[in-house]
């Protein structure tokens, strides 16, 4: 699906798609600091939190998967992700492991799809993180 298809089909739907790629990595190579980083979410993340799109029931999901290639534990190393939402519980950090299935699995039942394909189908939910 082209990008332009997608988002055309998650509007209106709460469902914010955001894609960047290795924007810390680029942050860190042209300016080399931890405040440039800084900076650049607060100009492009922090509107997005306090939109209408995020604050009447939308769901914004950051995953940073910066795993290297030799780490193959759990099949890709440790990947940290952030969800921000009215309905997702403030400072809540899972005990459970998740993978790429289960955010799978949660941008599909934010749209309310009910059937899950793959292996999102087996995969842990994450209603943990929500109110």
């Amino acid at each position: 699906m082209k990008r332009r298809d997608f988002l055309s089909a998650i509007a209106g739907t709460g469902l914010v798609a955001l894609g960047i790629d290795s924007v810390f990595s680029d942050i860190a190579t042209a300016a080399g600091t931890l405040a440039a980083a800084d900076q650049w979410l607060n100009t492009n993340i922090a509107p997005l939190i306090a939109s209408s799109a995020i604050q009447d029931g939308g769901l914004l999901i950051i995953v940073f998967d910066e795993s290297v290639l030799t780490d193959l534990s759990h099949g890709g190393g440790h990947v940290s992700l952030v969800l921000v939402g009215p309905n997702v519980k403030s400072g809540f950090q899972g005990l459970t492991m998740f993978q790429h299935q289960s955010t799978l699995r949660v941008v599909l039942s934010t749209l309310g799809v009910k059937s899950f394909p793959g292996a999102s189908a087996a995969a842990p939910d994450m209603g943990e993180f929500f109110k």
